[in-house]
C-alpha cells in the first residue's frame, strides 16, 4: 500500500475479496509486494516533528530520533528543503522526510532541483512527502486531484525529476490513494 499522511487508516480487505474489488478507491497492488522505498531503511515506526522544535534544536533532534531508533523523522508544517539540510547532516542514517510539502507553495521544478541538491550531499536520506495542504496559500484554485496531478507531471518533466520510489503522495481519499499507488 502507499505510504500516506493521515487520520484514516486504511483496512486491508480479506484476501478472498481482493481480486473482485474494482473501481476507484479500490488498491491494485501487486500481489506480494507492499511498498518498500529503495534504499531506505524505514523501520516500522518513525517519529514526527512539527514547528514548536525551535529551529537550534532540530539537529539535536534529527540526532536523539536516530539513536532512538527510528528509521525516519518526518517534518511538519511544509517544510521548504534547504530547511532539512541541518538535520541530515546532524545525523548519520535517519531518512529525513518532509511531512508534507505543500503542493500550492511550490514549484514543481524548483521542488524538484531542490531534491536534486540534497540527494547529491545525502544520497538516499530524503523521502519526499507530497500533499495538497491548504489552499490559501495562492490566489488561483483548482480541484486538489487535479492540481496533484499537474504538480507530479511538474516534476516528472522538470531538468531533475524526482524518482517515484522517494516520493509518498498524502492520501485521504479513494482517488488520491489510487494516485498515490499509480504515481509515488
Amino acid at each position: 500500500y502507499p505510504l500516506s499522511y493521515g487520520r484514516i487508516k486504511w483496512r486491508r480487505p480479506p484476501q478472498a475479496s481482493l481480486a473482485s474489488r474494482q473501481g476507484a478507491g479500490q488498491p491494485r497492488r501487486p500481489s506480494g509486494r507492499l511498498c518498500k522505498p529503495f534504499d531506505m531503511h524505514l523501520t516500522k515506526y518513525g517519529l514526527w516533528i512539527g514547528r514548536s522544535i525551535a529551529q537550534d534544536d532540530r539537529p539535536a533532534a534529527a540526532r536523539l530520533a536516530e539513536q532512538l531508533g527510528y528509521g525516519a523523522l518526518w517534518v511538519g508544517g511544509s517544510p521548504r528543503l534547504p530547511t532539512l539540510r541541518t538535520r541530515l547532516e546532524a545525523s548519520e542514517g535517519i531518512v529525513i522526510a518532509s511531512g508534507i510539502v505543500n503542493i500550492w507553495a511550490y514549484d514543481p521544478a524548483e521542488l524538484a532541483e531542490e531534491f536534486a541538491a540534497i540527494e547529491a550531499d545525502f544520497p538516499g536520506r530524503l523521502l519526499l512527502g507530497i500533499g495538497i495542504g491548504h489552499p490559501e496559500a495562492t490566489q488561483e484554485y483548482e480541484k486538489p486531484l487535479t492540481k496533484t496531478q499537474r504538480f507530479l507531471d511538474g516534476i516528472e518533466a522538470s531538468p531533475h525529476p524526482v524518482p517515484r520510489e522517494r516520493m509518498a503522495l498524502a492520501a485521504l481519499g479513494p482517488r488520491m490513494l489510487d494516485l498515490s499507488y499509480e504515481r509515488t
